[in-house]
């Protein structure tokens, strides 16, 4: 399923392994849309169907090393499966991950997706990788930014968009690659802060609305509200044909103010 990203699952009896590779950091934690992937792929090996949402809930930090899933096919219907994987390091659980596969069929009805923002890549500001201030993902994913203010820059709009892709390769746009690049962005509340904060996802939900075509894919990122340190944002994702391929709805933590 995701040529492009470093996962190889390997199956030793009734266990799913994975050796999750180091230089995905992104804090003390490895990139969530590296692991979210990860789970991906393993669910789509028990279904034909094509992926439509997932639902994930952060409960820990995933490290490089090995990493066990459990996976439960929590329904078989006509038009949809669904499909639950439970990352574990040790004893604990440290990602849940629901997984929607929907059949697709002729409908009575339809609603035109959003179109794409005009932009220019040529026009964007790329976020260069420094080792040790942004994130170890970003040595392989590139980001730039072309509308709203940047992270941790005192802006005035939590809101923010830009352009998302590999710095090198990318051979298989799939939908792996997809929630790679949905969560590769910054919570763009922290577009309002004058200074870095540690920050942490708590749920994710994606929807995968169509195949993407390779090259740069748009985003767009808007924080709808934010307060007690929890922020809910949305964003739309474009390939580089215009197509709106996937939308990301998020609840992440930002800790801005010391614990009392």
């Amino acid at each position: 399923m995701t040529d492009s990203l470093p996962i190889d699952w390997r199956t030793d009896g009734d266990r799913h392994l994975w050796e999750v590779p180091a230089g995905w950091g992104q804090g003390k934690a490895t990139f969530g849309g590296l692991t979210v992937a990860a789970a991906a792929k393993l669910a789509s090996t028990f279904t034909d169907r094509p992926l439509r949402t997932v639902q994930t809930q952060f409960l820990g930090f995933i490290e490089p090393g090995l990493v066990e899933a459990r996976v439960e096919v929590v329904r078989e219907g006509r038009n949809t499966t669904v499909i639950e994987v439970r990352l574990f390091q040790g004893d604990s659980v440290r990602l849940l991950v629901q997984l929607a596969f929907l059949v697709m069929r002729p409908a009575s009805i339809g609603v035109p997706s959003v179109e794409a923002p005009n932009w220019t890549e040529e026009k964007a500001t790329p976020l260069p990788f420094l080792p040790g201030l942004t994130p170890d993902f970003t040595k392989q994913l590139s980001l730039s930014f072309l509308n709203g203010a940047m992270p941790f820059s005192g802006g005035t709009e939590a809101a923010f968009g830009g352009f998302v892709d590999f710095r090198e390769g990318g051979e298989n746009y799939d939908a792996g690659v997809q929630l790679a690049f949905l969560d590769a962005w910054p919570c763009p509340t922290t577009a309002l802060l004058k200074r870095p904060y540690p920050a942490s996802s708590l749920t994710w939900t994606a929807h995968l609305l169509a195949p993407s075509a390779p090259g740069p894919h748009a985003f767009r990122y808007r924080t709808y509200a934010a307060y007690g340190g929890a922020s809910s944002a949305r964003g739309e994702l474009w390939d580089s044909k215009g197509t709106l391929v996937a939308l990301s709805d998020q609840t992440m933590l930002i800790f801005d103010t010391p614990r009392e």
